[in-house]
């Protein structure tokens, strides 16, 4: 099959997965789709995170494609294992699986002027070998995160003897009995798998903390058999479900994101009490966070507070000043020899790995440089650079609703564009500066009337500049705004090497609309004269 019109979309996570799932159901007889991924296994995320206790901090209900519902998850938040299971589920219903490419590196995509597309170049991860190939449209689906782990600047990082590693890279084949472990970092991922680690008492852990977090009850809860036939024998019950866990989560975001001045304390206040009633009464002063509630990313209570209680388990609030080979100085000159060094640090926030070069020569990082960070048309795509598209790119997706859903509303507008391109009606697709630089002007304005603009964000470029990681848009607004192309803000070329065939496509199209929005409303005036 020709590569004219090959479209590789680069990483098999849930967000690249969306996008195959798209091509499948929207372009069921194209074939011509190559998705490469760095690892040997699909699943993003849920690949590479399996420490102890990793789970969805939603819903699963709501964790899961919307039209790819289950009834038979076992509990209301998936476990790492289900959630990888259910999507290794859908690459086989989709045949996604002849359409990857795996333990492959995309390292770069250049510009090809006569083809109007892109030379891709691959590397094999087991021997380096590369290979170029062409693609009309290369889709990046690296996550909002991305692939690259975070590790904090210590003095001595590399110097511990002992057992260290990335909690997204956990060493199963390690065995925690009878040993002191370290854990470096407060986020997410720590308060997961510190519960699971430390209910053996013979598991010493000492959590070194810098950042206070606002933590949330989770209600974690298994389904009985009487949940499990409602959903799967009550009609709509499963889809009933998940439109009250939509509610619930976009009311979430107004709440701490929008909400005004007088009702931020009141939230803070609820929340503050939640944390005085489940963690020790010694952790009070150093918990509880000086910021306003929403401004970094919350945290699900799935049992994290609770286990502050046991005797094995201790923060210690000094700051690191240095790590040795046999564990780590404090910065109140405590030496604490540590067995095993735990890094629950994160990755990398919103950064292109990939060298990809425009008609100008000009790469991705080059043109997210001279804006001070990562700056796209609506997380989607970039100026100058044509037929390249991203899901759930820059400052397209907020902190309460599932990632999977931003990836579907992104999925589903880029084949808006995609499939002009593999009809033959357009050559390329790139958004105009004008546009762009519009949507981000509206975006940071917007942004810093929220609780983003009082503090200084994990999602912030380099922690203190513009704030890149996160939108201000709800999810139903995001929906609205990317239910369809606004094609003023997009330039292109007509395939058929005459202009104006597409803009005439699109002209048509437009007076048809308006045609039929006329007679809907002649129709609606001819009822209510009826009625009346």
């Amino acid at each position: 099959m020709s590569d004219d019109l090959r479209v590789v979309i680069v990483g098999a996570g849930i967000g690249g997965l969306c996008m195959g799932i798209a091509l499948r159901k929207q372009l069921p007889n194209f074939e011509n789709i190559t998705i490469y991924e760095v690892a040997s296994e699909i699943g993003g995320t849920w690949r590479s995170n399996m420490y102890p206790g990793c789970a969805s901090d939603t819903e699963i209900n709501l964790y899961t494609h919307s039209s790819e519902l289950r009834y038979d998850w076992k509990g209301s938040h998936g476990t790492q294992r289900e959630i990888q299971a259910y999507w290794s589920e859908l690459v086989k219903k989709y045949d996604l699986g002849p359409h990857l490419v795996l333990d492959t590196r995309v390292v770069a995509a250049h510009w090809d002027s006569e083809r109007e597309g892109y030379v891709v170049t691959t590397e094999r991860t087991s021997n380096g070998e590369r290979q170029k190939s062409f693609a009309k449209v290369v889709v990046t689906a690296t996550g909002v995160l991305g692939e690259a782990l975070h590790f904090p600047d210590i003095p001595g990082i590399n110097s511990f003897k002992g057992t260290s590693f990335h909690s997204a890279r956990w060493d199963h084949s390690l065995d925690l009995r009878n040993k002191t472990v370290g854990v470096i970092g407060s986020g997410p991922s720590a308060a997961q798998f510190i519960p699971s680690i430390s209910s053996d008492p013979s598991v010493e852990v000492m959590q070194f903390c810098r950042s206070r977090n606002w933590y949330l009850p989770c209600g974690v809860e298994q389904f009985g058999r009487f949940r499990r036939f409602v959903y799967k024998h009550v009609p709509l019950g499963t889809r009933l479900a998940r439109l009250c866990l939509w509610f619930k989560w976009e009311c979430m975001f107004f709440w701490p994101i929008c909400a005004t001045r007088f009702l931020h304390p009141i939230l803070n206040k609820r929340v503050e009490n939640y944390l005085r009633r489940m963690t020790p009464e010694r952790y009070h002063d150093q918990m509880i966070p000086k910021y306003t509630i929403g401004a970094k990313r919350l945290i699900h209570d799935i049992g994290y507070l609770s286990a502050l209680h046991r005797p094995n388990v201790k923060l210690n609030w000094d700051g690191i000043s240095s790590i040795h080979e046999k564990g780590i100085l404090t910065r109140a000159c405590d030496d604490i020899h540590l067995d095993v060094l735990i890094f629950a640090t994160g990755y990398v926030v919103n950064d292109i790995f990939i060298d990809v070069r425009g008609p100008s020569g000009r790469t991705v990082k080059e043109y997210y440089d001279a804006q001070d960070g990562p700056y796209a048309y609506r997380g989607v795509a970039v100026p100058e650079f044509p037929n390249f598209f991203m899901v759930s790119g820059p400052n397209s997706v907020n902190s309460s609703t599932p990632l999977v859903f931003f990836n579907e509303v992104h999925a589903n507008y880029l084949m808006n564009l995609i499939k002009p391109i593999i009809s033959k009606d357009v050559s390329f697709f790139s958004p105009t500066h004008v546009a762009t630089d519009a949507f981000n002007a509206r975006m940071q304005a917007r942004l810093a009337t929220t609780v983003f603009g009082d503090e200084s964000s994990w999602l912030k470029k380099d922690g203190n500049g513009r704030l890149t990681g996160a939108t201000p848009y709800s999810a139903s607004y995001t929906w609205w705004m990317m239910r369809k192309v606004n094609w003023s803000d997009w330039v292109w070329k007509d395939a058929s090497g005459k202009d104006g065939r597409w803009a005439a496509h699109l002209r048509e199209k437009g007076r048809f609309q308006v045609l039929l929005n006329l007679l809907v409303a002649v129709l609606s005036m001819f009822g209510v004269y009826a009625y009346w």
